[in-house]
């Protein structure tokens, strides 16, 4: 899957006394960190322009650099990342980590041996991004997987105060980045969901939104949920879902499609394209949940369910009024043989691509969570929340769609297995 191009995969380990490894401990940890991309020692080359104290390594085409001697500066991104929520409400010490800290070792990987910012504008706009920069989902993967490997190696040997993760802009205790970085879904270190608040004009109240920062090396877009009324765990949740779903399947549903955990849960995903060459955004609306009381009209749908793999497990279509179809019509015949076949268990052989409107089951992973308290906030109906309401489909447009039709291939997409209330389990640790 395609991605933003991310030109250098940085990580930064603050201490409050210097305490640098030497260069045979730290060409050792290349090593290992490169090793668990299965990229063998013989393939990793100490580059001349390394130092006992700074070193460059060439991992086939990833360059690591560590960095251990350059001064520490209080530079911007490290007061953007003091000013977020996460730091806020779980590292209250943070700005003062920060106020005491002497040294840092900074933690790179990047493509090829020539930086990216080392190539002239013009140069990099004949050659194209994807020669000095990380363009893709399994590359962008595998250097974050370098950079997270040796940080946290770095980390467990030494005593830091804090540790900042570049891409998402984390700034995190020691302890909480060793236990995002070493939980079986990295989406929870690779994405930082950043609420932010606004007021509703007509009643008052407080509502939240998010944005979810690292996503545009996730998925190749910026992602958010507007402000609305529903807890905060629970758009969290969405938000890691929705990332889950499409890197597993290598690939976005549809511009306005849906997906959910269940037939209770429609969220639907609406891209806005930006001018320029900044990426595209996500915006992830939630248009049915009856537990929250959002509560849209059905519309005819093919159902798609998935397994953990992201087969394609069962398919169905569903809130279609047979009354109005005609079985002496052939289109409308085919529709009824499925709902038919469905009502005998078994698998149907037609389904229109076109038609699909709900991807079912995508819950977020990860169990390592602990609850926080979450403020009361009301719940409004869907047209309150969106601005917007669904109608159902007229059976003009859905025999439109079915003359269309394509017999489904099964592939591309996938789900994970739930939990809830990820946010505050995620960071809502108390200092030990």
């Amino acid at each position: 899957m395609k991605t933003h191009p991310l030109p250098s995969v940085d990580s930064q380990i603050l201490f409050r006394s210097y305490q640098p490894l030497n260069s045979e401990r730290l060409f050792a940890l290349v090593v290992e960190a490169a090793a668990s991309l299965g990229i063998p020692v013989d393939d990793c080359k100490l580059l001349k322009t390394s130092t006992e104290l700074d070193l460059r390594v060439l991992c086939r085409n990833f360059h690591v650099l560590v960095t251990q001697t350059v001064p520490f500066e209080r530079s911007g991104h490290l007061g953007v990342a003091l000013d977020t929520y996460t730091v806020k409400s779980t590292f209250p010490e943070a700005r003062d980590t920060v106020e005491s800290t002497t040294a840092f070792t900074q933690v790179s990987v990047q493509k090829g041996v020539l930086p990216h910012e080392a190539i002239p504008p013009e140069m990099l706009r004949l050659i194209g991004s994807e020669m000095t920069a990380f363009c893709s989902s399994e590359e962008t993967a595998a250097a974050m997987a370098i950079v997270r490997k040796l940080t946290a190696s770095i980390v467990e040997i030494s005593n830091p105060d804090a540790v900042f993760w570049g891409p998402s802009v984390f700034f995190l205790k020691p302890q909480t980045f060793l236990d995002l970085a070493g939980a079986t879904n990295s989406n929870v270190l690779y994405l930082h969901p950043l609420p932010f608040g606004e007021t509703d004009p007509a009643t008052g109240n407080q509502m939240i939104g998010l944005t979810g920062i690292g996503a545009p090396w996730l998925i190749g877009c910026n992602l958010e949920i507007k402000p609305c009324s529903l807890p905060m765990n629970y758009l969290v949740e969405t938000m890691y879902a929705f990332v889950n779903f499409t890197v597993k399947s290598g690939a976005l549903i549809a511009d306005g499609d849906v997906f959910g955990r269940d037939e209770n849960e429609k969220i639907q995903m609406l891209i806005h394209p930006v001018e320029g060459k900044a990426p595209d955004t996500i915006e992830l609306k939630v248009v049915h949940k009856p537990e929250f009381g959002i509560v849209r009209e059905a519309v005819p749908a093919i159902q798609r369910r998935y397994d953990d793999d992201c087969k394609l497990e069962s398919e169905r279509i569903s809130d279609v009024d047979q009354d109005e179809l005609d079985p002496n019509d052939p289109v409308d015949a085919a529709i009824l043989e499925q709902l038919a076949a469905q009502r005998q268990g078994s698998e149907p052989q037609f389904l229109p691509d076109e038609i699909r409107k709900t991807v079912a089951a995508t819950p977020a992973e990860d169990g390592r969570q602990a609850e926080v308290a979450e403020p009361q906030r009301d719940v409004r109906k869907e047209e309150e929340i969106s601005g917007t309401s669904h109608q159902r489909l007229s059976m003009a447009e859905l025999r439109s769609f079915a003359r269309q039709a394509q017999v489904s291939t099964g592939t591309d997409a996938g789900k994970s297995a739930k939990t809830a209330g990820l946010f505050g389990r995620l960071f809502g640790k108390k200092p030990h």
